[in-house]
């Protein structure tokens, strides 16, 4: 991967200047840090599980460019990323400065992205994003519910119990409920793992990074994220004023494509089916690990918060 980032940083008459440094270690990804006579750039490689990464990063890079991560060069076969440097992580400023106005204006772009790239849906997957949208995610959640197979990725032992059964006789509902998302506003890119980390900012300006986790799915599913992030961030219940106003920066977009009482109504079903999406992006990244690289409560922990939301409606 190094010696990659070093030839591709070198046709584009960029000298390396310093010894890399990995600056993120985990099951699924690595990134390595590496100075240049031009500013840091950076490196990543992902499991095969999450290789899809590059080609949709690639494509947004092209779709959004002053929006999502800003490409140096990309290898679609070998899994890598070299990118410049996006700028201050959000999550060091609001350690630094704990005020939730720097979360103001960032949602809005978020909106932007995601409505640039309903046009490109077909050619992300084509990409290999995940299909997570209303006429997919019935039939992909039937399946998983249908044997026992999830409980070899949840463990037994796990903080939250899994609770199959519960989750089978939610398969009609999730029917119903996917078709009343359907068509409020069209489905697109969907980060499902947006918070504060995967924010970066360079001279006042935001980017959203790291796309790993994303499907495609009903833009508004990202809020069950961003939301529970920032209220844990800020002591903040759901339903919290900041929070909805926060909420309403980011819909303000999206009233250009639909009027607000159906953006409101789908809002509520998407904070449920959002947490669906979440507990299968967390599986199919769980079931790619060896075992004891698992974190399968996460698996558990959001299945039961789905079960959860899902008894509101």
């Amino acid at each position: 991967m190094i010696e990659w980032a070093h030839d591709e940083l070198a046709k584009r008459g960029m000298r390396v200047t310093g010894e890399p440094k990995t600056v993120h270690e985990k099951p699924w990804a690595t990134v390595s840090r590496i100075p240049t006579d031009d500013g840091a750039t950076f490196v990543k490689t992902m499991i095969p599980a999450l290789g899809h990464e590059v080609a949709v990063t690639a494509l947004l890079a092209r779709i959004a460019p002053a929006l999502a991560t800003p490409l140096i060069a990309h290898d679609t076969g070998r899994r890598f990323l070299l990118m410049e440097d996006g700028g201050e992580r959000l999550r060091a400023i609001i350690e630094r400065d704990h005020d939730l106005r720097h979360w103001r204006g960032i949602l809005p772009r978020y909106a932007e992205l995601q409505i640039a790239a309903m046009p490109a849906v077909d050619d992300l997957i084509a990409a290999g994003c995940p299909d997570m949208r209303a006429s997919a995610l019935p039939a992909v959640f039937e399946e998983i519910v249908s044997d026992d197979t999830l409980r070899t990725i949840a463990a037994p032992g796990d903080a939250t119990p899994l609770d199959l059964a519960g989750l089978r006789a939610l398969v009609p509902r999730v029917r119903a409920w996917c078709d009343e998302l359907a068509g409020t506003v069209p489905e697109t890119i969907q980060h499902d793992d947006l918070h504060d980390g995967q924010v970066f900012l360079r001279d006042g300006h935001a980017r959203v990074l790291d796309w790993g986790d994303a499907n495609l799915s009903h833009p508004f599913c990202s809020l069950v994220v961003i939301e529970r992030s920032i209220g844990y961030s800020f002591d903040l219940e759901p339903g919290a004023p900041e929070l909805l106003q926060l909420r309403d920066e980011y819909l303000e977009p999206f009233t250009a494509l639909a009027p607000r009482a159906r953006i409101d109504a789908a809002v509520r079903l998407a904070l449920v089916i959002g947490r669906l999406v979440r507990a299968l992006t967390w599986m199919r990244v769980t079931s790619a690990l060896p075992a004891d690289q698992r974190e399968a409560d996460a698996v558990s922990g959001w299945f039961a918060l789905f079960v959860e939301a899902a008894a509101t409606l």
